[in-house]
Parts: structure tokens; sequence; C-alpha cells
């Protein structure tokens, strides 16, 4: 099935639809014509709702999906309505590749005796999903960009979530703690080069209530600015061990907090709560210059066993880069050879709340540029000698060296490709990507790598 480039219908869905004929058949629905622009599909509700039933082997590639009743200024506006994709039932095989869901939301959740499998996000723009009606932290509406519910094998790559929860241009449709650009539930989970920004409180929110529900998660080189969270792995129960094999790598975390979307004053990058043989390296927290309720990387909850946080680099960091509240149910907490910067703040580098029986700190590089007691141990300031002793670091590094250019920013960025020294100078830029119309300059790996060239060592 195929949609003319530049056309444009309102009020179009295909309901249920339908399967495809296997996986080397799929049934594809695409677009075709001169025009670079996307066919654009405006709707009230959702475009495609499996509504509980099993659909396989369908692609659906390059349409913008638009709720016309949250467009502002529309006549049929209400600011509540509207939809995208409502996969809800099951099914294997499934591809949304460079849609673009504007005012609408992405759902994917198993239902009945039916389950998602083999479901991959690609190169998708994921925007200004919102609900009127939610000032006040009211919980009775909860917009976001994607939500999933177990799925085995996800794969969510290259896409664009921004400003979803929220939208600031219209007077009731406020951040909440609720809403997020990503609320997934999944087993064998990949989130890879993603840019995930501005969102109304977390970037990505992973669920999970019970031992063996969220496994084998692997998030990899995501670029994550704005919002107030940046990713959370834990927290609503006190189940142990809810995630198990976790690797989080090479992504960078930056400006968290920035826009302050829910007023609430706080900036927490990477929460980390009742993992299992989880691996934390080769990723950048960086500037976050405004609250005192912060911290790089929190590890908490009652179960944490098997972690490991090596090679990462903190920088710019206001209050804390590390927060560490240990419990004696933890075991083999291991964190080796990460880099700590405060150029400023005087900071607790490390904010250790707890003993250091089964908590081991090695090789980690060290640096304030005020004050002498740059770790915080159950509340008492200390120097890095004392921490040395108390934590049984005896490996701790004074750090001396300089990087080459630390301060580089997603604004930064921005001006290289002549845009506005801003992220919303770079956002407008990203999305006007499609399939048609790429540059690989605008995508989360480049970026990264801008950023992270900063971080190399004079």
């Amino acid at each position: 099935m195929l949609l003319q480039r530049g056309d444009t219908w309102r009020g179009e869905s295909l309901g249920q639809f339908k399967s495809g004929l296997d996986a080397v058949h799929p049934l594809v629905i695409g677009s075709y014509g001169e025009s670079s622009r996307r066919p654009r599909i405006e709707v009230k509700g959702h475009f495609i709702d499996h509504d509980g039933q099993s659909r396989s082997f369908v692609a659906v590639t390059g349409l913008q999906i638009v709720s016309f009743t949250k467009i502002p200024g529309d006549p049929a506006f209400d600011g509540a309505t509207g939809g995208g994709f409502r996969y809800v039932g099951g099914g294997t095989g499934l591809l949304i590749e460079d849609c673009h869901i504007l005012y609408g939301e992405l759902i994917i959740q198993s239902y009945g005796q039916y389950h998602y499998e083999n479901v991959k996000i690609r190169r998708n723009i994921i925007e200004y999903n919102y609900h009127v009606n939610t000032c006040g932290q009211n919980a009775a509406y909860r917009p976001s960009g994607m939500y999933a519910s177990h799925v085995t094998d996800l794969t969510i790559e290259g896409n664009i979530f921004d400003h979803n929860g929220w939208n600031n241009k219209i007077v009731t449709a406020c951040a909440t703690m609720y809403n997020h650009n990503m609320y997934l539930n999944a087993n064998r989970l990949i989130v890879r080069e993603n840019i995930i920004t501005r969102a109304s409180s977390m970037g990505i929110k992973i669920r999970s209530d019970e031992i063996g529900d969220t496994n084998h998660l692997v998030f990899e080189n995501n670029l994550l600015a704005g919002g107030e969270i940046g990713l959370s792995i834990g927290g609503n129960t006190k189940e142990k061990h809810r995630f198990s094999s976790v690797t989080i790598r090479d992504n960078v975390f930056t400006q968290i907090g920035k826009c302050n979307s829910t007023k609430r004053n706080f900036s927490w990058m990477l929460d980390v709560q009742d993992n299992n043989n989880t691996i934390i390296e080769k990723n950048y927290f960086l500037h976050q210059p405004w609250y005192t309720n912060a911290y790089g990387i929190r590890l908490g909850g009652n179960s944490e066993s098997y972690i490991a946080i090596r090679g990462n680099v903190f920088y710019n960091l206001k209050q804390r880069s590390l927060y560490v509240i240990p419990k004696d149910e933890w075991k083999h907490i291991v964190i080796s050879n990460n880099t700590i910067v405060d150029p400023s703040h005087d900071s607790c580098l490390i904010d250790h709340q707890g003993n250091f029986i089964n908590v081991v700190y090695q090789n980690n590089r060290y640096f304030s540029g005020k004050g002498d007691k740059w770790f915080c141990v159950s509340g008492v300031r200390q120097t890095l000698a004392q921490w040395a002793t108390i934590s049984g670091e005896a490996s701790a590094v004074f750090w001396k060296r300089k990087f080459i250019d630390p301060e580089r920013t997603i604004g930064s960025y921005a001006t290289t490709l002549g845009l506005h020294n801003t992220i919303e100078g770079f956002i407008t830029a990203v999305k006007k990507q499609n399939r048609l119309n790429w540059r690989e300059e605008l995508t989360a790996g480049v970026i990264n790598d801008y950023i992270r060239v900063g971080f190399k060592m004079h």
C-alpha cells in the first residue's frame, strides 16, 4: 500500500489492519512520488489499532501521522484526543521506520493470549505528545512518546524523541513526573543511537515489578539532554533484582534539567536500582550547574549485585557526581577507572552514604577546582587522603591533567553547522531528517563523537 508523498488525508485510519505473509513477504505501507515530504495523515484516533488482536510481518515506512485534535488553532482542537500507533495485542516481525508522529504516541503492549516479539522502531521522529489538564502533577493523563509493555526483542534505534509529555505552548498541558519520552518494559531490549531531548520528566523510564520481567537490556550511544531525569532503571516497587544483564555504554548525558520542565529544580542523569549483572561504562555525564538535588549516577535500592561502573567521565556537575546508598544485601559493586572533575562547584565528587563492605573503588581519577574536601561519606566532607583511607581506594589519583575542550555542548555543535547555539536550534534541524533528506551530521553518533573529542587530554 503506497501513499503519494506531499498529499494529505484527514480522518482516515486503517483500524486493526492485517498481517503480511511471512518475514520474507511482509505487508508494506509506504510512499511514492516526486515530493520529499512524507504523506501526511491527520487522525483523531490511532492510525493503526490492533485492539487486542495479533498482527505480524507489517512494515510502516515514511509516513507522517498527526493528531489534528491537538494542533493549536485547528477547528477540531480539544488537546486530548488523537493517536498514532496502538499495537495492543501481539505479533512478530513489525517495523516502523522513517515516520513522523506529531502530537501522538507509539504503543506496543502485549495483551491477553498474545505477545509481541521482534519489533523494530528505526529513524522515526516522535514529538510533542501531550494532554491538556495535566497541571499540578495531575496523574489522570499520562502521555508519553512511546510506551512498551512485555515485548521481547525490541529495538529502538536512530530515532528522535523530543518534548513528549507536555506542550509549553498550551497553558494547561503541563509537564508532570508521570510523562516521559519513553516508558518501556521489555526483554532483550536495544536502545541505540537515539536523540532523546526535553522530556516532561524522564528521557527513558524502564519499569519492572517482578524478577525476570526485564532482562538483557542495552543502552548504547544515545544522546540525552533536557528533561529532569535522563535514564531510570528501577523504582516503583522493591522486588529484588528486577533488572538483569544490563549494559549502559557510550551514552552522553548533558544539560539534564536545563529546561526545568516540571519546575521541581532537580537533575538526575542515571538512576539504577535493584539491578543484577549491570555494566555502566564509557558514558559522559556533563554540564549540570543549576541544582543541588542532582547527581550523575545514583546506585540505590535493596538488591544491587554484580555492578561495574567503569571508564566514565563526569564533568561540571553541581552537588555530586556519584551518589551511592549501599545496603547490607548488596554484593560485588566495583567502581573503577572513572574520571570525575568539578571545575568550580565544590561538589561531592562521590557522595557515599553507608559502609564500604560490598562496594570497591579502584583507580578513579579526581579533581575539584574549589576546596580540598571533595568527598562526602555519610554526610561528612573528606579530603582525597581521608577518602582513600576510609573507602580503601589506595589507588585513587589526584588528576592534574586538562581536557582540550570540555565546554562542548549541543549548542556549540549546532554552531559548527551554521545553526543557532541552542538545543532548540539543533533539534529544529534534526526534525527535518527523512530517508530522502538524510544528514549523517545530525545523528546521535556524530554529535556524541564531537562532544567526546572535547574530553581528550592535553
